[in-house]
């Protein structure tokens, strides 16, 4: 074997492995729209989220505050008009999807640790871990807090890496929504 034999398969792999310093990467973050509402300043701990929020709100696609909550097996969805939030309280919150009657269609409690944390004034649910393709893994969050009108924010992320080819690859999602409070 000659030395020109290795050149093309060493030059190839030498550009494999030099690609790999410049990696793929696709973000698509949101800002806060500016025709909001401030957001809070940021406190230690977790945020005050007890009130009664529309399920229908703001965001660069629609997406229902109980589609957010609860999982998407969840049957009483299309019928959700409200949704109460009782905390952080004792480490817990309640969360109550309600109908146009006030009628509660579903309750769930998430506690501090297995269920969220908070951080920085958010309440961070994690939602859990996905694989994307055979090759990269993601988790999937929403973070809860409200503005200074009193309106729940979500920020949802959406957040994958892994290696293919040599290659790092990174791809993350943040979009925020608005669901305005109702006073009681």
């Amino acid at each position: 074997m000659n030395g020109h034999s290795l050149r093309w398969p060493a030059g190839m792999l030498l550009a494999g492995l030099l690609a790999g310093c410049v990696p793929p990467i696709y973000v698509d973050k949101q800002d806060y729209p500016a025709d909001w509402s401030a957001q809070l300043t940021a406190v230690a701990g977790c945020p005050e989220l007890t009130g009664r929020y529309q399920n229908q709100g703001e965001g660069r696609f629609a997406v229902g505050l109980a589609k957010q909550l609860m999982p998407d097996t969840a049957d009483p969805l299309k019928q959700v008009q409200r949704v109460d939030f009782d905390g952080p309280d004792g480490g817990a919150v309640v969360v109550r999807l309600l109908d146009a009657q006030d009628v509660i269609l579903l309750e769930q409690r998430w506690n501090e640790g297995p269920d969220f944390r908070c951080e920085d004034g958010w309440l961070i649910r994690q939602r859990g871990y996905f694989w994307a393709t055979p090759v990269l893994t993601g988790t999937d969050s929403e973070r809860f807090a409200r503005n200074a009108h009193g309106d729940l924010l979500v920020q949802r992320r959406t957040e994958a890496g892994g290696v293919f080819l040599f290659l790092p690859v990174y791809r993350g999602e943040r979009f925020w929504f608005r669901y305005p409070r109702i006073a009681q």
